[in-house]
């Protein structure tokens, strides 16, 4: 699941050029039966449409491009087509170079699609990882929270400083 304007990309520079495995970019709202592919790629804008249908896909891997994407959940018409797609999937993975903008809110959001219950409920996440100001709640401290999410095998941060991603840059 991507970014609308990402769709042809991930199909022609990612999917095409580097496997041989067969992809579909799914453009619209029409739900449908879809040809054979081994790929569909969605645009988080069009996730709403397929979810009556999302059941007869057979998605053994949802994977979410830009997952901060979701960070408002299921309150919206993306978070409840993602929700979908996510219990619909045997494995769920969230790709992003962008981090979430250090509300509390967001990151729950975003890992219960991920990870589901890895923070505890949202009173138990709020209880031991925010302070809540004004409108929002804030993470009281972003690196804990990194560090445990790292621990967890929940998230992995790649920077210039490993000498793998160095490398190639």
């Amino acid at each position: 699941v991507v970014q609308p304007h990402l769709s042809e990309q991930w199909v022609k520079r990612y999917i095409e050029r580097f496997t041989s495995l067969k992809a579909v970019e799914i453009k619209d709202r029409n739900a449908r039966n879809l040809p054979p592919a081994d790929i569909y790629v969605f645009r988080y804008t069009n996730l709403a449409a397929w979810v009556d249908c999302v059941e007869t896909l057979g998605i053994k891997t949802a994977g979410f491009d830009e997952v901060q994407e979701l960070r408002h959940g299921r309150n919206t018409e993306k978070g409840r087509g993602a929700d979908a797609f996510a219990d619909a999937a045997e494995n769920i993975l969230g790709l992003t170079a962008t981090p979430i903008y250090n509300y509390g809110s967001e990151i729950w959001n975003v890992i219960e699609y991920i990870a589901p219950g890895a923070l505890g409920t949202w009173f138990e996440f709020t209880l031991n990882w925010c302070r809540h100001d004004g409108s929002h709640y804030i993470v009281n401290d972003p690196q804990a929270l990194g560090a445990y999410l790292h621990d967890e095998g929940i998230t992995l941060r790649r920077t210039s400083a490993d000498a793998e991603v160095a490398a190639t840059l």
